[in-house]
């Protein structure tokens, strides 16, 4: 049996550094939480002359010391002394690069770098002497185009990398003089090993941050992530479904359908998402709507997917590094109305006269933002900072690593809420079998009957559940021959805020973890509690 070697790939964000190592694992690859924390890591196994390699690709960041969760998790499996570190800098800004190079030559393990996109960096007139970079630095030194899928170059640098003494790295001076020390270094290798460059004149970017071009880059995103989401995947989800229920129409059938539905709509998000971040339009997108927000830019993903479905939503604040900013938006989501829940309600609404209509519509609306952003303020307990970004060259997206990061991306979401999803159809099964008299009425404290409180747990298994459990204990729809005015305006306020689908609560927990997920479940409670008790005093 080979001995496993375990290799660390770090780098900045936008290397290449997942593109490279999608090539040098292929499909046998793994993902999960690093301990303690709600980052993802991926590992695979490859085999080759003789080594058998463990390649772990750790989050990009630009440091491996630091605050954010992501700097964290690269410190913490740097200090279990990983058998050789590979760290992958961009060709076309290799200056930049470079900086973790340093920092983890100053630790002392064994380290090779790939120098990656060395296409881009042509493209752009530099030249690069890679035997000169590795002389200098008396490490392996490979320069590769990380989208051709060649990879023997960096399993030979492994090799050698690992029969070679670590070179390790020592600088005098402390705190900011011995960033410019370690910059004054990085300065030196680049003049010697890298020559030529010229500016190229990138119209978007000179003209970024003006109202036309942003207009622009929000209906490209609008159309790249919502449509295709959301459109083909309905039709897709159906086929799932149909492809389902030949086996039989049944309870099993019926847990089997909620879990795989959501696949389509899953891997045509990520598959979407991984086009626009490996074409470098995501970093300009965020940067262009930052300046628009009071929250950070990147939340506008999240926020936008979460019209299309909540679920959707959730893993898509993985775009956001900073940890409390990304937990106060994944608690700001289930606000925001999905398709199931905006049907539900304009439904409901049309019962009403026009303007209580309008005025209890004006009133959700304006709910939603005033919450949405206060949920953001009261959970990141800070000021909205500038966003600094990095913004990576335009290039044309892989779609085969796009295929490939889509499929691990959705694997292991579909793995993680299928638990929930189960357990909830259980719960469910079981209330739909108690009689409307024994269910406990858990919402007394608002003036709801058990009939309409049981409505509302249908709606926390999937919030169109809520219309047919209205048919069911009442025996129609029309919300307002069945309960009255008042008690109508106050359940269509408290449904629209109050607590997620199980599905939803699923992947907060997968995401930001179970606290988060319950105190989502709080304090959506709360807010629907109080928005209902404060809507019947403005529109009744």
């Amino acid at each position: 049996m080979l001995k496993l070697i375990r290799v660390a790939l770090v780098g900045f964000p936008n290397v290449g550094k997942s593109t490279l190592f999608n090539a040098i694992t292929g499909f046998n690859q793994h993902v999960g939480n690093w301990p303690g924390k709600t980052v993802d890591i991926a590992w695979g196994d490859v085999e080759y002359k003789g080594f058998r390699f463990r390649v772990v690709d750790l989050p990009g960041t630009y440091s491996i010391h630091g605050e954010t969760e992501e700097e964290k998790i690269v410190e913490e499996y740097l200090s279990t002394n990983p058998d050789i570190v590979g760290v992958v800098a961009d060709a076309s800004k290799l200056k930049q690069s470079l900086y973790p190079l340093v920092q983890i030559m100053e630790q002392g393990h064994k380290v090779f770098l790939v120098v990656n996109m060395l296409d881009e960096a042509k493209s752009l007139g530099y030249k690069i002497d890679i035997k000169r970079l590795s002389k200098i630095l008396g490490i392996p030194v490979v320069g590769v185009v990380a989208t051709s899928g060649n990879v023997k170059p960096v399993l030979d640098a492994m090799i050698s990398a690992l029969s070679s003494k670590p070179k390790k790295l020592r600088f005098r001076a402390k705190g900011k003089k011995k960033i410019e020390e370690i910059y004054e270094f990085i300065d030196r290798i680049a003049y010697e090993c890298v020559k030529g460059g010229r500016k190229r004149d990138r119209v978007l970017d000179k003209n970024l941050f003006k109202w036309y071009v942003d207009l622009s880059l929000f209906l490209l995103t609008f159309v790249a992530l919502f449509v295709p989401t959301f459109f083909f995947a309905k039709y897709a989800g159906n086929l799932v479904s149909s492809v389902i229920f030949l086996l039989g129409e049944n309870f099993i059938t019926e847990i089997l359908d909620a879990i795989f539905s959501f696949f389509p709509l899953v891997f045509t998000f990520f598959f979407m998402f991984a086009l626009l971040e490996d074409s470098g339009l995501l970093a300009r997108i965020a940067a262009s709507i930052d300046r628009y927000m009071p929250i950070p830019g990147k939340a506008f993903f999240p926020f936008l997917m979460s019209f299309g479905c909540n679920v959707i939503g959730i893993p898509a604040t993985r775009i956001i590094k900073e940890r409390k900013y990304k937990r106060a938006v994944a608690l700001a989501i289930p606000f925001i109305p999905c398709s199931a829940r905006i049907a539900v309600m304009f439904y409901l609404l049309s019962f009403f006269s026009f303007d209580v209509a309008i005025k209890t519509l004006v009133f959700i609306l304006v709910s939603l933002v005033v919450v949405v952003l206060m949920t953001v303020k009261i959970f990141s307990r800070k000021k909205k900072e500038s966003l600094i970004i990095e913004l990576p060259p335009l290039r044309k997206p892989s779609i085969k690593n796009s295929v490939k990061i889509s499929w691990l991306r959705t694997k292991v979401f579909i793995l993680r809420i299928s638990l929930w999803i189960t357990i909830g159809y259980f719960l469910a099964y079981l209330i739909m079998n108690i009689t409307p008299e024994k269910t406990p009425n858990m919402f007394w404290y608002l003036g709801f009957s058990v009939k309409e409180t049981l409505s509302l747990i249908f709606g926390f298994f999937a919030k169109e559940l809520t219309l047919g459990g209205l048919t069911s204990v009442y025996g129609t729809t029309n919300i307002l021959q069945a309960i009255g005015l008042v008690n109508a305006v106050k359940f269509l306020v408290f449904y629209s805020f109050y607590t997620p689908c199980l599905a939803t609560l699923a992947a907060i927990k997968s995401e930001c973890g179970l606290k988060t997920a319950v105190l989502s479940f709080l304090w959506s409670l709360f807010v629907a509690s109080a928005l209902s008790i404060i809507a019947i005093h403005l529109i009744v």
